[in-house]
């Protein structure tokens, strides 16, 4: 649950595609907030509990309202009553070992656009060419026979 389909900071997958039939549950490691990180795998031991079935209707709404998660059910967050009683548990646990990843400082380079949109001076023809290409070549509009420009 949480967040987009690309953004998701908590999973829980039945254990019928686990090969070794247990629940799995993954939170995301984006997260470092000890209580949010709880609040999180509450709302997976829901789905945990009722199954993935229901989604986030009926069961599990009734489960996860009664607990104390608040918000959209697909986004749920822990009320003022849960949050206390989830600080408690982090207290007890004590210090939370893990520091936020930042998936968008990962050292790979982004891959810029590859082609260059090129364009006839003559009759507006639209091309795309790779900068190497480009550079090294050109290209030729098969309209006007006139070599076609990149407009960057």
């Amino acid at each position: 649950g949480g967040g987009s389909r690309n953004s998701r900071i908590g999973e829980c997958w039945s254990p019928s595609v686990s090969g070794d039939q247990t629940t799995e549950m993954f939170i995301s490691p984006s997260i470092d907030d000890p209580i949010r990180v709880l609040d999180i795998l509450a709302h997976e031991m829901i789905h945990a509990i009722v199954g993935n079935d229901c989604g986030h209707k009926g069961p599990f709404k009734q489960l996860a309202t009664k607990i104390g998660l608040e918000g959209k059910m697909t986004d749920t967050t822990a009320g003022d009553d849960l949050k206390a009683k989830l600080q408690t548990i982090a207290d007890k646990i004590g210090e939370y070992p893990h520091s936020a990843l930042d998936p968008s400082d990962s050292g790979r380079k982004k891959q810029s656009t590859r082609l260059l949109k090129i364009e006839c001076p003559e009759c507006g023809n639209i091309a795309r060419q790779s900068t190497t290409a480009y550079m090294e070549r050109g290209l030729i509009c098969g309209l006007c026979e006139v070599r076609m420009n990149f407009n960057g």
